[in-house]
């Protein structure tokens, strides 16, 4: 059997096979084959033993392909565009992260990638561990699978390898802000992913992806899943460490903004810690916003509308309300 054959058959994703140890039939000793000395004196059967002549079993040796990343739960190669290949997960880094955490994490943001691929075998390495989510954080953005979300990607990718691309921080364009309506501040936010250069836009599960925005504006952050159909649903966002964190409705682009409007007359009642307010016609997403004296920003929170239920209360779980002067509620 030939070298090329050999690397076939022995093939590991994110390896590649240097030889295979085995017995020395003039010392008696074991020594490593070369591919090349191998395909003169073997042959491989089934069983993936190697065999001379008589029963001799040789090993198949392997070497793993790239550098470690800087947390050392993975190794990477770099392409010349720039994209991040995730060769193999290490296994026991990733055991000892989810000692502390349930989430693996993946963390290639020091190499600059917008881009990062990886095979379906570290997802489903991953998986084998048993992590609630995995997490790979990249140059300007960090995107979490839960179990289910990995799972179902997993299976659609259906062997090929998987690429996930970010695109942060671009303006919106006119139609964008047209579909949107007047804001204070915003960012378009692309997240696309592919498998075999098929673009796969659903998924089962939950996926969020976190981005810094730096929120100059006085008004509440909202997010915006943008159809290609011209039209816009609002998705879960929340603001934290300077990052908005979105959860996502598909792979797809997304509009980040800072939307103002006047003081909602429809407060009903404020406690410590929430506001409730009535229900408005064809108003399904609420959100409020707590400000300081001087316009700071203080706190934030959202929440969808119930059906059955003619008000909607939105919480905070940590304000200072010494500190707050005003609240505003956007329907």
């Amino acid at each position: 059997m030939y070298a090329d054959e050999l690397k076939t058959v022995f093939h590991r994703d994110g390896f590649t096979l240097t030889g295979f140890v085995g017995p020395d039939p003039d010392s008696k000793e074991d020594k490593l084959y070369t591919l090349s000395d191998l395909h003169k004196l073997s042959t491989v059967f089934d069983d993936g033993q190697l065999h001379a002549g008589k029963t001799m079993i040789y090993t198949a040796q392997w070497e793993r392909i790239g550098n470690k990343t800087e947390d050392s739960s993975a190794y990477y190669t770099k392409a010349d565009d720039g994209t991040v290949k995730i060769e193999s997960v290490d296994q026991d880094e990733l055991k000892k992260q989810l000692e502390t955490d349930s989430t693996a994490q993946i963390d290639v943001s020091g190499l600059e990638a917008e881009k990062v691929t990886l095979p379906v075998s570290a997802v489903n390495d991953v998986l084998d561990l048993e992590a609630k989510a995995l997490s790979i954080k990249m140059a300007d953005a960090a995107i979490t699978l839960d179990k289910t979300a990995m799972q179902s990607v997993v299976e659609t990718a259906d062997g090929n390898d998987i690429q996930l691309h970010v695109r942060t921080g671009d303006a919106l364009s006119s139609d964008q802000t047209e579909i949107i309506g007047d804001i204070e501040q915003g960012m378009a936010l692309d997240v696309s992913l592919t498998a075999n250069g098929t673009e796969i836009r659903s998924f089962n599960g939950k996926v969020t992806v976190s981005v810094p925005f730096t929120w100059t504006q006085q008004g509440v952050l909202q997010a915006w899943y943008l159809a290609d159909d011209g039209t816009k649903e609002p998705v879960e966002v929340a603001y934290r460490d300077g990052n908005a964190v979105l959860t996502l409705k598909h792979f797809s682009t997304y509009a980040i903004v800072v939307k103002a409007n006047d003081p909602d007359s429809g407060i009903v009642s404020m406690g410590e810690n929430e506001v409730t307010v009535q229900k408005q016609a064809d108003a399904v997403y609420y959100a409020a916003a707590l400000y300081a004296e001087d316009g700071r920003f203080l706190a934030y929170a959202a929440s969808e509308a119930a059906e059955d239920e003619e008000t909607v209360t939105l919480k905070w779980a940590n304000a200072d309300w010494s500190k707050a002067a005003k609240v505003k509620v956007f329907p």
